[in-house]
């Protein structure tokens, strides 16, 4: 439909209503947005809710699998100086999968757990990573029971947009370095390059990306949309934020969401200096941190 067709659509006929019907068909335009908004925010606490029950549930990582995971992983949690508080352990956590129109849980074992925190310190959302030591990597193998495809193992639950898993304090660190993952985090730890900044894990890359600039020309543009008020900021005592440019996805497109994102928070946090460290082609930091890669 064209715009008048669709506002047609939307609205009905407008052409020869009183002001009183338009201003009538306005309000409940209104209302009808402000129910959706309140609905949406339930539901995104209703999700809250449940992520932290999961939470609640873990304890205490160290000496678990979750310390044997990050080992096979070359990730020695002690020269780190152990687990933060934002990392637990669950013992056997079901997975469940949408399948022909409801949730089913197709796998339970071992899991990572690790807390999304907001700007604000509150807990926002929950990471899951299932774990097998069975496997080279640690990580369990979970399939479609109809399709046998291969199903994500790291899954979240909540509001993680503008969250991170803070793996160190760091409330007071000029330096920040943020990566997608859990293990490229703590590899980046591991390497000892600045040992007093903060490491900070922001889940993916659309969440240290938030939205950017669309239209033609501009998808490698690193352009970021300032209109996107809840994408990742650094708090206000950063003065050096390091994104980590993994290197097994499109260079182009990883660079350009990394770009725009620390555009963002440059133009936020005047003063701010953003630069990208990247992992060699085809691999991430933890892949070189295993041996893999050039160094």
């Amino acid at each position: 439909l064209d715009f008048k067709a669709a506002l047609t659509w939307l609205c009905g006929e407008v052409e020869g209503i009183t002001p009183a019907e338009r201003e009538a068909r306005i309000q409940k335009a209104r209302a009808g947005a402000a129910a959706a908004r309140r609905a949406a925010e339930k539901y995104r606490q209703d999700v809250i809710r449940q992520a932290r029950v999961i939470w609640e549930q873990g304890r205490d990582p160290s000496g678990t699998e979750v310390e044997a995971y990050l080992a096979r992983r070359s990730i020695d949690i002690s020269a780190l100086g152990g687990f933060p508080r934002a990392i637990r352990f669950h013992p056997d956590l079901p997975y469940a999968h949408h399948i022909d129109g409801e949730w089913r849980v197709v796998h339970r074992g071992p899991a990572m757990l690790a807390a999304i925190q907001g700007m604000d310190g509150r807990f926002s959302a929950l990471h899951r990573t299932w774990l097998d030591l069975s496997r080279p990597k640690g990580k369990a193998l979970i399939l479609h029971p109809q399709t046998g495809e291969a199903l994500d193992v790291k899954k979240g639950l909540g509001s993680k947009k503008g969250g991170a898993i803070r793996l160190t304090g760091g409330l007071r660190a000029g330096t920040m370095v943020c990566a997608e993952g859990m293990e490229t985090t703590w590899s980046a730890m591991m390497a000892g390059v600045y040992p007093e900044a903060a490491f900070w894990c922001l889940v993916d890359l659309g969440n240290m990306a938030g939205r950017r600039q669309t239209g033609k020309g501009l998808k490698y543009a690193g352009l970021p949309d300032m209109d996107d008020d809840e994408a990742f900021v650094p708090p206000h005592h950063v003065q050096r934020l390091i994104f980590v440019m993994d290197g097994d996805s499109d260079p182009r497109d990883t660079r350009a969401k990394l770009e725009a994102g620390l555009r963002r928070a440059m133009a936020l946090r005047p003063g701010l200096k953003g630069q990208i460290a990247a992992a060699p082609n085809g691999f991430d930091l933890n892949d070189v941190l295993m041996g893999g890669g050039d160094g």
